[in-house]
């Protein structure tokens, strides 16, 4: 992964993005808004937001498109991060900051 990508990604995890703090969610890349008008992301979602890569993924579900994980490097890592978000396959559900420390350390 490109350094400049994986460090506005790692920001925007740590609410440290200039569009401030991303609400967590699961099983989808990026939820429609709540009643209150809060967007949820995993943090393959928040991935696409930071780079504008959403035409590129062709939808906003629970699928990373192969288009993308090649783009991103992840196509080895991206069933780990989709774990540790959503606390699934035997994986304790991860914060955006932990996730971003295992990013940082792994990627």
């Amino acid at each position: 992964m490109k350094k400049a990508i994986k460090d506005k990604w790692l920001k925007a995890l740590r609410g440290q993005a200039p569009e401030g703090e991303y609400n967590q969610g699961t099983q989808m890349l990026c939820s429609d808004s709540d009643s209150n008008g809060e967007d949820y992301f995993c943090c393959l979602g928040v991935l696409l937001n930071v780079t504008n890569r959403w035409k590129q993924n062709g939808n906003n579900s629970g699928t990373f498109s192969w288009e993308n994980k090649e783009y991103f490097g992840l196509a080895a890592d991206e069933n780990h991060l989709i774990d540790m978000n959503d606390g699934s396959c035997g994986t304790k559900k991860h914060s955006f900051k932990q996730i971003a420390k295992w990013i940082e350390k792994n990627l």
